[in-house]
């Protein structure tokens, strides 16, 4: 148990009710325990926060390992379930993590969009959670957040008290494809959790 991811979950989740009035849907489709990816669309640098407070167990995600050289900073994300990624090894570091973490049972958080997309758009997702979940074979969860592009845009550094709605998809698993191969199976089930996430908003 970390006591002070706990800690500021639960004081996060009353600082995001009041400023954001977040209203989350859904929650009852996360698995209880067992290995869980957390598929969500992305289009503002408050979605990985928005996402693990409004998730009932404790989330992991990935995060540049830049990052990890602020100090104090770097304290506080390690201590609230961060996991640093390389850049010029990103496949190989984010692949490593990811299945370490599902693999003792976590739940992790992915943006398979892979960067921030235009404030109300979802882009096409990225192939690689579909590799996650077939090499753990554990749920995909899609998850669509909405308003978090308003409450902190692409181009600004301000946070305004926009309404933030978060909503859990049920589950999905990466079976009955029709691709044969294994990078078109991957893209195939990524398409597929992401016209799961469109079909939330």
């Amino acid at each position: 148990m970390n006591i002070f991811y706990v800690f500021v979950h639960g004081t996060m989740r009353v600082v995001l009710k009041v400023l954001f009035r977040m209203e989350v849907k859904g929650r009852n489709n996360i698995p209880k325990r067992g290995g869980v990816i957390l598929a969500a669309n992305h289009e503002s640098f408050l979605d990985p926060v928005v996402a693990s407070i409004a998730s009932p167990r404790q989330v992991y995600f990935l995060a540049r390992e830049e990052l990890f050289q602020l100090g104090f900073f770097s304290w506080i994300i390690k201590n609230l379930n961060a996991l640093p990624i390389s850049r010029e090894r990103m496949q190989i570091s984010i692949a490593k993590q990811s299945l370490g973490i599902l693999r003792k049972g976590g739940v992790l958080l992915l943006f398979p969009e892979g960067t921030r997309s235009p404030e109300g758009t979802i882009a096409e997702g990225k192939r690689g959670v579909g590799l996650i979940a077939a090499k753990t074979n554990v749920p995909v969860i899609p998850v669509f957040i909405k308003g978090s592009g308003k409450a902190l845009p692409r181009d600004s550094k301000w946070i305004t008290t926009h309404k933030v709605w978060v909503t859990f998809g049920k589950p999905l698993y990466m079976e009955n494809l029709e691709s044969k191969n294994k990078k078109d199976a991957y893209q195939e089930f990524s398409d597929r959790v992401m016209e799961e996430i469109r079909k939330l908003a």
